[in-house]
């Protein structure tokens, strides 16, 4: 949107060369630029979502409640409540054509971007520590039980690679290394899209290995995280415009074991 005032503010809505007219279809930005750009709240409010009235403060509209009788899903915001809304307006209300149900965040930047490299920078630090006690199987001989963390995250990136190899895959991401996987104080692993998800394959793989040996909550859990998330994103790699019914089970499978 154009500052207000401007001259180009002041076309809004005209007739381009010829008659065209632009209409809003869809946009596509992560949350960050969305809250910067278009006025939405963000996690920096009590009230985080332009959508609902999920909340950080009250305890039954908890945001990070994925269940599907969360209490913030019966409180849902539709378009013409928004209109009506006195605080937290976008400037996108004056593009012909908007309605505030067609604002939905994309997968590429919430779930390639964002939630994928939390899920592999956590989960390689738990392997780390769990390795020290503990030897992966079927992968050679086992590092000395007092390895340091930098010389299992080199072994599990060794690892890695002889997994894209064995499988006909090519995947350049950093080296698994403490800085890599931990920075400014969250366990995070940033790569491209693209090759995070060859990692997340792997990681798969190699939990799912970790729990047939060690049956504890943790492994589980940790399993559990890696698959539901790779099943969710290769349901939607692979998917047409439209999910079939199939794949929305697939979809909701994967992203209720991943939550």
């Amino acid at each position: 949107p154009w500052p207000v005032g401007s001259a180009r503010w002041a076309l809004r809505g005209e007739e381009l060369a010829g008659g065209l007219r632009l209409f809003f279809a869809q946009f596509i930005g992560d949350w960050e630029w969305c809250v910067d750009t278009f006025g939405w709240r963000g996690y920096r409010h009590n009230f985080m979502c332009h959508r609902c009235w999920a909340s950080k403060v009250l305890s039954h509209m908890c945001y990070t409640n994925f269940a599907d009788d969360a209490f913030w899903r019966t409180t849902i915001i539709s378009h013409t409540a928004y209109m009506l809304m006195e605080i937290w307006r976008s400037s996108l209300e004056a593009m012909p054509g908007w309605r505030l149900e067609r604002t939905r965040p994309d997968s590429m930047h919430t779930v390639n971007l964002g939630l994928l490299p939390l899920l592999i920078g956590n989960v390689l630090l738990w392997l780390v520590t769990v390795l020290a006690n503990h030897s992966l199987p079927k992968l050679g001989a086992p590092l000395p039980l007092d390895a340091d963390k930098h010389a299992l995250l080199h072994d599990l990136y060794l690892r890695f690679k002889l997994y894209c190899r064995d499988h006909g895959l090519s995947a350049t991401v950093p080296r698994f290394t403490l800085k890599n996987t931990y920075s400014r104080g969250t366990m995070c692993f940033n790569c491209k899209a693209a090759p995070a998800d060859v990692v997340l394959r792997w990681l798969n793989d190699i939990t799912s290995q970790f729990t047939d040996i060690v049956s504890t909550p943790d492994s589980k859990r940790v399993a559990a995280c890696t698959w539901g998330l790779m099943e969710y994103m290769h349901v939607v790699r692979h998917a047409g415009h439209f999910l079939t019914p199939e794949e929305q089970q697939r979809v909701k499978r994967g992203g209720g074991a991943f939550l």
